[in-house]
């Protein structure tokens, strides 16, 4: 043995060895392995452990072949030899883990060997280990051994609620019982522990304060070992303990109590004071993070029971006084990194989940200190996730949700928070200049979204608004007491430019960046002023309508002010703030809009109608005068003109821009604009010189509807040329196609006499753009332009093309995506967007209801199936198969007759459009097509994409809810059984356990059919067909799980067991129960037939290498 034990050292140091090569080390793998197997190498195992404990890889070693020992053989193992095992490795334990030991082991053997005894814990406490905790406590209480009996409790804190295969779920169950039963102790052991360590650290602090050189020394480094381990071990506790309280004594009581007592909070609290002590900040670095991330695990659970409110008061109470504490720049200073980044993530919760605890005087103290706390803060990556604090509490009062301790009404609470929140406004403001804003911080001019800020920014005016929401007057008069001096400074500017006006020069440009930030917060505020919020402040727009009319004004004034501006080329924050301008004033476009509608058209004084269309004439004119010096001006401006402009028409439809003469000469004279704009720009006026012509004017009687019909055959015209010109070219006839679909897209809530005036001009193009259709098969920069055309034109035009258009269409695509191995040379060439644009327009024929294109359905799925699904299962990414799915989903939910004809379905058919009843033959394809569906939905369950999985679990669901397929599927029950079957193989394989929820609700919808054949047939079969290596005994046990007598006594019912069918709750209990045990078994008989190799000493096999 002694020679063994040399051998296996003298290799287990080769294979580490840094020169050996790699198939040595090989060959000594496969002899360390066989060893490892071998029938009673765990004896040796002990041997080598005890006669070679300074040698850590031999160590290690022999605790990786106990480690197997105890997880594959344990059941298996006598009682005697169990008893030696757990002996030996508790004794080596005792004897190298005590501070006093000579050979003291590194702390990673240590956490091994209680990680071994844990796990005999798990299988034989306390049946046949009954002392296993008790040891565990006494340990605790000993000063020389406490260190090791908080590592064992951790350790147990970490495994036994949430333990793995190696156990039955009843064992699981038990096993968490139990160790409920002994929390109280614990709890009592850990505040034992540390009211000892603070008593040490106050008599330090005393002496530190008293001027003696040692206080230094006061707390010696072992003990705050064990202090730290005790925060860990509580931090631990603290993510998964009852609440709510549990029963901890003899079964059959009912007793139920908190797991420790409210001055364990307390005790907590005092350690997270730690770091604020000047004497002990950075000795007591480490425990003030631990005490401050136990209090956090402790708020992020997400339910507090009623009685534990007392013990969470504690802690809202402590984030008071800690803010106190820390709220002085020098404190904030002096704190290590990690405790400060505690203290924020501590402060998060409180304000997001808490607040509503405080009373009165408790929440403005709050919002006073973290006000100060927040802008003390001297690194600027701290000052925003104070920020994130203040977002959730400002989130939380206007959920309006009610505090417990404050009888205030709603406007009265907002009242008592006005100042410290306007103080927050001001202070956010002013301090934005001394940050880093300038990192990203770009606009957007896309015409569909409103400008885009950069983190800094926009998480500065994110909070802004907020207190905007709160507080929508006093805020706006925080903004505009500052916004008046960024406007001097930004009209000053003219003094800088060089004669060309093409440059300004600034030594310093926070002055015109903290300009554009007042600007964009000015222009998120207009979501306020407009009325989004009337539910809870009331109508803003109304009762604060001379204020939205100021800023309007104003913002005009900024406009005008900066045509000084436009001929500007650099700096490139001139150009900026000139965007940020317009993008600002059209977002408050929709306010004018309002006003529009609401005073102007109804009796408004003559000077406020005056005032209104001049706003728009200057507006417009000033848009105007963009595009006619549109060569001079930078186009990131041209094209906020063009985007602004296009807002203003579409949103205040008003008669007055349309009779307007420049906007008469922009719907003449666009086709000679080209040359000079760029595409985008060129598109949008397109699409504004479309919206003036072809969208109704509000109340107003007289429409004029021959003019504008007149004058939009006119317009179209021109463009017509341009798009039959450009047949050949193929990006200049995406483009001309893309500016029909703009159209289109517009149209889409329009008027009739709006779309009657379009089609008798796009009815006229439609031949060109079939033939477009058949020459550009293969163009993927065309064909998805005119396959959104067609598809467009048949949602929005509908009334107005008639039946013959829909059936042309379709059977032009069809035939088209038929053809040869043209969908494979797509899905090569063109990035899946021409594929899944005609996966588009299929989806939009299915889900219409008429009857033209009913008839194509067959024909479509067959070309689905035959051209485009057997690519789409190939490939591993999602990108294309979500668009298949949802086509598929559609065609069973529109389409449920064709697959599940009945036969008033049939006679109504017959009666209404004349279509014959299906024949057998027609029924064998829609019986084939059904199959294909399933099959496909099947397949992709076994594919590792969770969105593809979800989205087809959504789907069956649908089908169930609308139209009850799984009652429907009761005579093609294979299909039900192999779903099932593939759901269960699934859930005990894991692989994709992050939907484990929405598994088990499509089981239980499924099993809900026929409960009874579930129990009796399914299981049984499903058990004994794919888990052959069960016993019988064991399969037995697993359909018990899902019996109807247990669930009848779970469901609290004395109905039939030929028709229960127990709740969704308790069947996913019993599921997750039958899949654990399944696996549990799983593991059980692999340990119990694995090959056990004979005895050989390890000699000769190692010598044997050589």
């Amino acid at each position: 043995m002694e020679e063994s034990r040399r051998l296996l050292e003298s290799h287990l140091n080769e294979f580490f060895a840094t020169t050996t090569s790699n198939d040595r080390k090989r060959q000594i793998e496969v002899v360390l392995e066989n060893f490892s197997k071998q029938n009673g190498s765990w004896k040796q195992a002990l041997y080598f452990l005890s006669h070679s404990s300074s040698n850590q890889y031999v160590t290690m070693f022999c605790l990786s072949v106990i480690e197997t020992t105890i997880k594959c053989k344990w059941l298996m193992m006598s009682g005697g030899e169990k008893d030696e095992l757990k002996t030996t490795i508790y004794s080596f334990l005792l004897q190298h883990s005590m501070p006093s030991s000579a050979s003291k082991c590194p702390g990673f053997v240590r956490n091994k060997i209680i990680k071994l005894l844990v796990d005999v814990g798990k299988f034989s406490w306390p049946q046949s280990y009954p002392d296993f905790f008790s040891n565990i406590l006494a340990i605790t209480a000993n000063e020389e051994t406490v260190g090791i009996g908080l590592s064992f409790i951790k350790t147990i804190s970490e495994e036994y609620p949430n333990c793995k295969d190696e156990i039955s779920t009843d064992r699981k169950m038990e096993l968490k019982a139990l160790l409920l039963q002994q929390m109280p102790e614990v709890f009592e052991r850990l505040k034992q522990i540390l009211m000892s360590g603070l008593e040490r650290y106050v008599c330090a602090s005393r002496e530190a304060a008293g001027g003696s050189q040692n206080h230094e020394n006061a707390v010696v480094t072992h003990f705050d070992e064990v202090l730290s381990l005790t925060l860990e071990t509580t931090s631990n506790l603290f993510t998964w303990i009852p609440l709510d309280g549990y029963k901890f004594r003899e079964v059959g009581q009912n007793e139920k109590a908190v797991p420790f007592q409210h001055d364990f909070i307390k005790l907590i609290c005092q350690y997270a004071y730690i770091d604020t002590c000047p004497y002990f900040s950075t000795k007591g670095s480490q425990l003030g993070i631990l005490a401050m991330g136990a209090l956090n695990e402790l708020l992020y659970r997400k339910f507090i029971p009623k009685e534990f409110d007392f013990h969470i008061s504690a802690v809202t109470s402590f984030a008071v006084d800690l803010l106190k504490r820390v709220e002085s720049r020098s404190t904030i200073m002096s704190l290590p990194q990690q405790y400060l980044e505690k203290v924020i993530e501590f402060m998060c919760l409180v304000a997001s989940h808490h607040f509503f605890r405080y009373d009165g005087p408790c929440s403005k103290q709050f919002i006073t200190s973290l006000l100060s706390f927040t802008f003390e803060q001297s690194e600027t990556v701290y000052y925003y996730e104070c920020l994130e604090v203040w977002a959730r509490l400002l989130d939380h009062l206007n959920a309006g949700v009610p505090f417990v301790n404050i009888t205030l009404n709603r406007d009265d609470l907002i009242e008592c928070f006005k100042q410290p929140m306007l103080d927050l406004a001001t202070k956010i403001v002013l301090s934005t200049q001394k940050f880093e804003i300038e990192t990203d911080d770009t606009f957007e001019t896309d015409e569909e979204e409103e400008d885009t800020e950069a983190p800094n920014l926009s998480r500065n005016i994110d909070i802004l608004v907020k207190i905007g929401e709160l507080l929508p007057k006093e805020s706006l008069e925080v903004v505009n007491s500052l916004w008046a001096e960024s406007c001097v400074y930004y009209g000053g500017l003219a003094s800088f430019l060089d004669p060309m006006k093409t440059t300004i020069t600034i030594e310093n440009d926070t002055n015109i960046k903290h300009f554009i930030f007042i600007i964009q917060l000015v222009g998120r505020l207009a979501n306020v002023f407009y009325g989004h919020f009337e539910r809870l402040y009331g109508d803003v727009f109304k009762k604060q309508i001379e204020v939205g009319k100021s800023i309007l004004h104003e913002l005009i004034k900024v406009l005008l002010c900066s045509k000084e501006y436009y001929f500007v080329k650099f700096p490139s924050s001139i150009v900026q703030a000139n965007c940020e301008i317009i993008c600002s004033l059209k977002t408050w476009v929709y306010w004018l809009a309002r006003y529009h509608s609401e005073f102007i058209q109804t009796d408004a004084p003559e000077p406020d109608v005056q005032s209104f269309y001049e706003m728009v004439n200057v507006c417009t004119e000033f848009v105007f005068f963009t595009l006619e010096n549109r060569t001079m001006i930078d186009h990131s401006i041209v094209l906020a003109q063009a985007n602004f402009f296009n807002t203003l028409v579409n949103t205040l439809r008003t008669q007055h821009i349309f009779k307007m003469q420049c906007a008469r000469s922009l719907i003449e004279k666009l086709h000679t604009l080209g040359g000079s704009l760029d595409t985008e720009t060129f598109r949008v006026l397109h699409k504004v010189s479309a919206a003036l012509i072809l969208l109704p004017w509000q109340n107003v009687s007289n429409q004029d509807w021959d003019v504008r019909s007149k004058l939009y055959m006119e317009f179209m015209k021109n463009m017509s040329n341009d798009l039959f010109e450009s047949a050949s070219r193929t990006t200049a006839l995406a483009f001309w196609v893309h500016v029909l679909n703009d159209q289109l897209d517009m149209l889409m809530s329009e008027c009739t006499n709006s779309k009657r005036i379009c089609w008798n001009v796009y009815k006229e193009l439609v031949p060109f753009m079939r033939n477009m259709a058949t020459q550009h098969i293969k163009e993927p920069i065309v064909l998805p332009e005119i396959l959104t055309f067609f598809t467009t034109v048949m949602e929005v035009l509908r009334q107005q093309v008639g039946t013959q258009f829909f059936e042309e269409t379709i059977k032009l695509f069809l035939l088209l995506f038929s053809r040869g191995n043209i969908v494979h040379e797509l899905m090569k060439e063109s990035d899946n967007i021409v594929v899944e644009k005609f996966l588009s327009l299929l989806t939009f024929m299915i889900k219409d209801g008429s009857s033209s294109f009913k008839k194509f359905l067959g024909e479509a799925l067959t070309l689905c199936y035959s051209n485009i699904y057997p690519h789409l299962a190939q490939r591993p990414t999602p990108d294309l198969k979500i668009p298949f799915f949802q086509l598929i989903r559609d065609c069973v939910n529109y389409r449920w007759n064709y697959f599940f004809p009945s036969n008033l379905t049939a006679r109504n058919a017959v009666l209404s459009s004349g279509l014959s009843v299906q024949s057998p033959e027609q029924a064998a394809e829609s019986n084939f097509k059904l199959s294909q569906i399933l099959q496909s939905i099947g397949h992709s369950f076994l594919q590792p994409d969770l969105e593809i999985f979800r989205f087809n679990l959504a789907t069956l669901s649908s089908w169930n809810e609308k139209h009850k397929f799984y009652s429907r599927l009761s005579d093609r029950q294979e299909y039900m059984d192999q779903f099932m079957t593939l759901f269960f193989q699934i859930l005990i394989q894991k692989s994709h356990d992050l939907l484990r929820e929405e598994i088990a609700t499509v089981l239980f919808e499924m099993a809900s059919v026929n409960y009874d054949r579930f129990c009796k047939d399914f299981l049984p079969q499903t058990v004994s067909m794919n888990f052959p290596q069960l016993t019988m005994e064991y399969r037995v046990i697993l359909v018990d799980k899902f019996s109807t007598q247990r669930n009848q006594e779970n469901c609290n019912t004395h109905s039939s067991a030929s028709t229960l069918a127990c709740d969704l709750p308790t069947f996913t209990q019993n599921l997750n129960k039958f899949i654990d045990d399944i696996r549990y078994y799983h593991f059980c008989i692999e340990c119990s037939s694995a090959q056990v190799q004979p005895n050989v000493a390890i000699v000769k096999p190692m010598m044997a290498q050589r």
